[in-house]
């Protein structure tokens, strides 16, 4: 008991020294707790962070991978839309080019084929015709009763031969025969006939008959030379005609291209149609204005175009070569239209000339500048309206309104 006593001090110091000693070791083991959590919300917090810039940056990433998809539709469907109004700006514009190249082109047929100022010179070919103050008639029997009928004193047969030349004058065979035959017809005639007259009468002297001729001439000169005058216009009208003939040819072949494309259910009919018809029924343009905003109709929901399903539509594909094709006709049309208007006014200026040089001829030269300035006048006329009708300018408009690819 008394030992026990005795070790009870040295137990409780002992147990309080462990004591001690296990308080500093929680202490230390506490603390350290302390720091793992400390570095744990540390790591924790720069993790959340981290996983929140992440955040952020992937929604702005996702944002503007969406921003780029609606701007690439966006563009792609302005391309669409852009691509799409050209192509129906080009089929519009097209289909009045090809309105008016018909109409300038039937104005220079028309044209060609004659008028009232081609009639009224055509009549100065007429031997009989006194509007100058002198005729081919008049003039070639006035000559042989001047030159040689008045100068035998006992002709008798002077009275028949001018009854036989009025005839030959006013036969409609030979007024028929005029139209295609140079005077020379008439001076071939005539002079057979006073050489046979000559051959049976030896009072007409050979001096006369010579006279005669050189006389006749003068005036044999004038209707020759309005026959040259015209038979080289002719000529060159013919070339001209030749010209616009192939010209309505491409420009009909073209319309029936276009007219295809817009109708390809209706070819067939489209191919046998003259081009007139073919406007008319298929290619004016108030039917394909109203034909396009019925396609497009078709491609429209909730109000908008899908213009991109659209400009696949073949009826509304404008292909590059037709604006090859409208050049070549705009450009073969005003060259024949520049060149009909050269060769009027050298026809026109041509027959002034021819007229002014007969002054001579005629018993009255006021009748000679009556009938220029008529001529002017119809002249005027006829050009101004061939400009009018054809419009070239009007032409040139409507082909400078196409789209360049």
């Amino acid at each position: 008991m008394k030992h026990l006593r005795l070790l009870l001090p040295c137990l409780f110091s002992i147990a309080g020294s462990l004591y001690a000693q296990s308080d500093s070791l929680l202490t230390t083991k506490v603390d350290s707790l302390q720091q793992l959590l400390f570095r744990t919300q540390s790591t924790y917090r720069d993790s959340l962070q981290l996983l929140r810039q992440q955040y952020m940056e992937l929604s702005q990433h996702v944002q503007w991978q969406g921003q780029m998809i609606r701007e690439l539709r966006e563009r792609r469907r302005a391309s669409a839309r852009t691509q799409h109004e050209r192509h129906v700006q080009s089929i519009r514009q097209t289909v009045l080019f090809c309105e008016q190249s018909s109409r300038s082109l039937q104005a220079i047929q028309n044209s060609i084929a004659g008028s009232y100022y081609f009639n009224t010179i055509g009549s100065l070919h007429n031997p009989t015709n006194q509007e100058l103050g002198f005729s081919l008639k008049e003039a070639t029997i006035r000559l042989a009763q001047e030159k040689i009928f008045s100068r035998v004193k006992r002709f008798k047969k002077g009275a028949r031969l001018v009854a036989l030349m009025q005839h030959i004058f006013d036969s409609p065979l030979s007024q028929a025969v005029s139209e295609v035959i140079p005077t020379i017809h008439y001076f071939q005639s005539i002079t057979q006939l006073i050489y046979k007259a000559a051959f049976e009468e030896e009072d007409i002297a050979m001096s006369d008959l010579k006279a005669f001729e050189e006389e006749l001439q003068k005036y044999l000169r004038h209707y020759e030379a309005l026959s040259e005058a015209n038979r080289e216009f002719q000529q060159n009208l013919s070339s001209l005609r030749v010209r616009s003939q192939a010209l309505h040819q491409l420009l009909l072949d073209f319309v029936r291209q276009q007219s295809s494309s817009l109708h390809p259910g209706k070819r067939t009919e489209i191919a046998r149609l003259p081009l007139q018809d073919l406007i008319n029924h298929y290619y004016q343009y108030s039917h394909v204005d109203s034909l396009i905003r019925n396609i497009e109709a078709s491609y429209t929901e909730e109000g908008i175009i899908q213009y991109e399903p659209l400009v696949s539509d073949a009826r509304l594909m404008y292909p590059v070569i037709g604006i090859q094709k409208v050049h070549q006709i705009d450009q073969e049309l005003e060259a024949l239209y520049r060149e009909y208007l050269s060769l009027l006014d050298g026809y026109h200026q041509r027959i002034e000339e021819i007229l002014r040089n007969s002054r001579q001829l005629s018993q009255q030269p006021e009748a000679i500048d009556k009938k220029i300035q008529e001529l002017q006048e119809q002249y005027g006329r006829l050009r101004a309206e061939i400009v009018r009708s054809v419009n070239i300018e009007q032409v040139h408009h409507y082909m400078h309104r196409i789209p360049l690819y």
